[in-house]
Formats: structure tokens, C-alpha cells, sequence
């Protein structure tokens, strides 16, 4: 996708560097300069290899970062490091994909690999080191602790019994729509509120977008909202199904501590990332999560994030540049990312 060139360009000796959120559903890259100012941010549809396939990933990453550097006002060799945080990038194997896939686009010289809601981490702490518990087009638990242990809970979707994300969320919900039309479970406003929403007169008919002759699958991530609406004007069987969604991903949260700190009494940083946990509203699995994680680790800082993402790469990307982002960076990279974003995706 392309954006709106600023009109300020910079010494052509000045160094930058650039920061990577790959999501599953889009992709946005943010630039900054030496001192963390972010001048150039790009978007892109989604890296996720496992979602769209090698070629359309490396297609985007690349689209993303040509997007953010024209954003930004300057060339490409005055990126020094970068950082990419790419969804997929889950088993060593995926690893190795991603890195091809990113090599050929990518302008730096220092340049890292993580997972997506490594970054979400990264952005919501000072040096790294908690969990990230990320709840949105996907769910994935990761963290680290100071002597550089890391533990990873699920992120392989339905085979590692990943919950609570959009298309999970919606297709449960659709299941005790069902049920109750049936007779097997309690009314619900979800069975009118999803009709409404997917435009059809009974729910059952949505399975037609499946039927090989009008095959036309509904992305149903898109309407996690409908569920929490529901929950939010006093459907209990949408906040039965959010709450027993919630004690899972906080149970999942609490396993990941329980390996890295052993310490009950650690002041242990916990980032929520993702859509669905960063803005849902009620924020009913953000409640569960933090009760569960606070009964083991009282002194625990439970943090919804407030910044994008993306911005957990840059300030990688700089610790790259100067051994460690450090404070004022830090400040300077969550001060001045909303402005440059506004500027770098107009006319997107």
C-alpha cells in the first residue's frame, strides 16, 4: 500500500533504524532515527507466511518497508539495524523460512528475528523480560527471564489448543447460538446479533459459504465484536463463554511464569497484546487473566498495552544500534510514533 512522502529529507549520512510488525492481518514498519524519533511508518497486508504463502509475505515485508522509508524521506542504506517481529515465526524451521523470505527485502546490516508478540513484550517493558500474552487474529505466550530463559505456551492454533482469538471466539459463540435454537442451551441475544451482523435470516445458513458450488468462506475474526457487544449489555451466555475463554489464556499466562519465575514474590512484568485484549470491551479476559496471575504473583504489573506493537521493534532495533535503547530513547519512540503514523499513512 502506498504512502504520503514527507516533505523533510535528512542528511543522506544520518543513520536510522526500522522496526517490524508482521502480523497475521497486516503489517506495519516504523523508522526512526538514532536518538528514537519515529519519522516514517508503512503499512502492508499480512507477512504470515503460514497464512498467505512465501511469496505473498515476502511481497508485503518488502512493500512495508519501501512504504515506511518513502514515509520517512530518506533511502534505504541510511538504515543501520532493524528488527522484524513476524507472526509464523514459531518452530526453528519457521525460522529459517521467514529469514529467506526477509533477507532479500531487508536494508540493514544488524538486523534481528522474532515472534510477532515477542515485540508486544519488548514494547511494553524497559528491557524485555516478562510475558506477552497476545490475544487477537491469533493467540500465542511468550516470555523471558534475566538469565535468558524462554518459555512459549501454545501459538500453533488449533493443534497446540490455542483459545479465546477472533475466529475461535466467533465459532464457539456460533455453537451456543446453535444450541440454543436447538434446545440444548439458554437464550441468547448472540443469535439475533450475529444474524444481523453476517447478514442472513437464520444462522444456520452461513454454512452455504462453505458448500463447494458457492464456496465463499466468511472471515470470521471480523466478528468477535458482536460477541463482546452481547457480553457488554448482559447476555450471560456471551459472558460465561468470555470468562471460561479468559481463565484459559490466563491459565496459559501462569504456566509460562510458574517455569521462568520461580519466585512467587518477583515484581514480574505481564504484557496484554493483540486486538481483542488490548481493546475489548467489557474487558472481561484482561480480568481474568490479571485475577488468576495475581493470586501466584502478587507484586506482578499487569500491562494492557497502549502502544502498537511495532514500536516493541524499534526500540529493539535501537538497542541493536546502541547496546541498549535506554530510557530517553524509549520515551522518544512511544512520544513521537502516533504523530509520524498519522503522517506516514495518509492517503492509505
Amino acid at each position: 500500500m502506498p504512502s504520503k512522502s514527507r516533505s523533510k529529507r535528512f542528511d543522506k549520512s544520518a543513520e536510522f533504524v526500522l522496526g517490524m510488525d508482521g502480523g497475521g492481518s497486516k503489517t506495519i514498519c516504523a523508522i526512526a532515527d538514532a536518538d528514537g524519533n519515529v519519522v516514517g511508518v508503512g503499512h502492508a497486508c499480512s507477512t504470515n507466511f503460514q497464512a498467505v504463502g512465501r511469496y505473498s509475505a515476502a511481497e508485503e515485508a518488502g512493500k512495508a518497508i519501501d512504504a515506511a522509508v518513502k514515509a520517512a524521506g530518506i533511502s534505504h542504506d541510511q538504515i543501520v539495524s532493524a528488527a522484524y517481529g513476524v507472526a509464523g515465526a514459531d518452530r526453528e524451521a519457521d525460522f529459517d523460512t521467514v529469514v529467506e523470505l526477509i533477507s532479500p527485502v531487508n536494508p540493514a546490516g544488524m538486523w534481528l528475528l522474532c515472534n510477532d508478540t515477542t515485540i508486544a513484550l519488548r514494547a511494553g517493558t524497559n528491557d524485555g523480560i516478562g510475558l506477552a500474552l497476545i490475544c487477537g487474529s491469533g493467540s500465542n505466550c511468550i516470555g523471558f527471564n534475566s538469565e535468558g530463559k524462554v518459555h512459549k505456551v501454545g501459538g500453533y492454533g488449533h493443534f497446540s489448543g490455542d483459545v479465546g482469538y477472533g475466529e475461535d471466539l466467533v465459532t464457539r459463540a456460533l455453537v451456543e447460538v446453535t444450541r440454543y435454537l436447538d434446545g440444548r442451551g439458554p437464550k441468547t441475544m448472540m443469535n439475533e446479533a450475529f444474524c444481523k451482523a453476517l447478514g442472513v435470516e437464520h444462522v444456520e445458513d452461513i454454512i452455504e459459504r462453505w458448500f463447494p458450488d458457492t464456496y465463499n468462506p466468511i472471515e470470521l475474526k471480523r466478528f468477535a465484536p458482536v460477541v463482546f457487544d452481547c457480553a457488554k449489555k448482559g447476555d450471560r451466555v456471551a459472558i460465561r463463554l468470555l470468562e471460561k475463554l479468559g481463565d484459559q489464556l490466563a491459565y496459559n499466562a501462569v504456566t509460562a511464569l510458574k517455569n521462568l519465575f520461580p519466585d512467587r514474590k518477583e515484581k514480574v512484568t505481564v504484557v496484554l497484546g493483540g486486538s481483542i485484549l488490548q481493546h475489548s470491551d467489557p474487558p472481561i479476559y484482561a480480568e481474568r487473566i490479571k485475577a488468576a496471575v495475581l493470586k501466584l504473583y502478587p507484586n506482578a504489573d499487569i500491562v494492557r498495552l497502549k502502544q502498537e506493537p511495532v514500536t516493541g521493534a524499534v526500540l529493539f532495533a535501537l538497542d541493536l544500534m546502541h547496546g541498549k535503547a535506554g530510557k530517553t530513547r524509549t520515551a522518544s519512540v512511544h512520544r513521537s510514533y502516533a504523530q509520524a503514523r498519522q503522517i506516514g499513512t495518509r492517503n492509505i
